[in-house]
């Protein structure tokens, strides 16, 4: 196995959250023998390309029938250039309103390549980068605050609690932008199965978030690619919830059908403000902005996953039990393998792991520090690879994390894995 001054992406430098991106998509080449909790994949197992061209045919007939032209025609149709806003608008709207209870005119959802595309549209089309501030957790998916970092939009961190973001925590950023002349536009949150720590934002946070953001006038960027993985009771999503309208929504099918596709959406309402005083909607900037970026979202995929929703009548959760089911089983084989490896530890007060009640990731809290070198160590001496949670912060209070996913992995590696990671905390512990 190659050491890591052999690699041509050396991870000394992935503490910028530019190149964190990058190792979290790249990390198991680098460490090809290694038994990876590093990437939040799904299981390929469940990539079933065989009806592709099937869920194409279907939708491209359904697809023929909203234009009243011939199945050929469409099915043409659907290999050119296409609308910017997307082809698929109203099977999400379908789905939406049948798997996360939201309403939703089909004409305030934007298509985008991925939910990542989403996220650098909203900067895009609601952020002034001299006056707007975006709040975010602590710590928190990098791919938002990557993309706020190429537009020079200045975040500001949250703290969480049990329950959530601290309401007092947004109260006092508010103010401290305030008093520096800027205005905070938004909050960013994964409300189920946060990435990286798998918790969820409670009901009663979440209640309490949207009243504290109506007041103040902040958008809620709500981000939900792991929502339809609950193994409990499912929460309502914030976006559910909202009677103000201030809940710009994130989705995408990379999780449920396949990253590979690269379909994602927004769904917005809002109105924003020109500086001459006049209003437009949201979704008119965001077209126009992703006319100039991506053009239209591929609509051969599109038209797979539109094929999807049409086959399972709006709602994806029967496509997606067996999915859950494994998901569910992978987490509690990493929990008892946890407990049966680490236990002693856990029993002392050495070190402590949640229990998810669904999503991809566990987060154990070690008596160490596991960053960079840590990470490296652990990749190349005990063949098993974990991602610092620091990786996802913007201080040093998260430095003694560790997320671990449970998603893309065999049982069997899991129980392996957990076995050599034991390993090495031991030998750190003992230290």
């Amino acid at each position: 196995m190659g050491t890591i001054s052999e690699h041509t992406l050396p991870l000394a430098n992935y503490t910028d959250r530019l190149d964190v991106m990058n190792f979290l998509n790249e990390v198991v080449g680098l460490y090809p023998q290694a038994i990876s909790f590093a990437s939040g994949r799904p299981l390929e197992d469940f990539f079933d390309f065989s009806k592709w061209n099937d869920y194409v045919n279907h939708f491209a007939c359904h697809h023929a029938k909203n234009l009243d032209v011939s199945v050929e025609k469409s099915i043409k149709l659907i290999g050119q250039y296409g609308k910017t806003q997307g082809i698929i608008n109203d099977l999400i709207a379908q789905h939406l309103d049948k798997d996360e209870d939201i309403q939703v005119d089909p004409e305030n959802i934007i298509v985008t390549d991925g939910a990542q595309e989403a996220m650098t549209l909203s900067l895009l089309t609601m952020f002034n980068k001299d006056k707007d501030v975006l709040l975010i957790g602590n710590p928190t998916y990098i791919g938002m605050t990557g993309i706020a970092s190429i537009l020079d939009i200045e975040t500001m961190s949250v703290e969480y609690d049990d329950f959530g973001p601290r309401i007092d925590a947004i109260q006092a950023r508010v103010e401290q932008a305030r008093q520096v002349g800027k205005k905070v536009k938004g909050f960013y949150v994964i409300a189920d199965f946060d990435n990286p720590s798998g918790k969820c934002v409670s009901l009663e946070r979440r209640m309490e978030l949207l009243e504290c953001c109506a007041e103040k006038q902040i958008t809620i960027f709500e981000d939900n690619p792991y929502g339809l993985f609950y193994f409990e009771e499912k929460l309502p999503t914030i976006k559910s919830l909202d009677k103000w309208d201030i809940v710009t929504y994130f989705g995408t099918f990379s999780k449920t059908i396949c990253p590979a596709l690269r379909v994602g959406f927004v769904v917005t309402k809002q109105k924003v403000k020109k500086d001459n005083g006049d209003q437009y909607s949201i979704t008119e900037g965001y077209e126009k902005i992703k006319s100039f970026v991506t053009l239209n979202t591929g609509q051969f995929n599109q038209a797979v996953v539109g094929g999807v929703l049409l086959e399972c009548g709006g709602s994806l959760k029967r496509y997606l039990s067996a999915m859950v089911e494994t998901y569910k089983h992978n987490r509690d084989v990493m929990l008892s393998s946890l407990e049966a490896e680490l236990g002693d530890l856990k029993k002392q007060g050495v070190l402590s792991w949640n229990t998810p009640s669904g999503g991809f990731f566990i987060t154990l809290s070690l008596p160490f520090s596991f960053k960079e070198s840590q990470l490296v160590e652990c990749a190349e001496q005990f063949g098993v690879i974990g991602v610092p949670t620091a990786f996802f912060s913007d201080n040093d209070q998260h430095d003694k994390q560790l997320r671990l996913s449970y998603s893309y992995v065999k049982p069997q590696e899991i129980k392996h894995g957990v076995s050599q990671l034991a390993k090495f905390i031991h030998k750190y512990s003992a230290t």
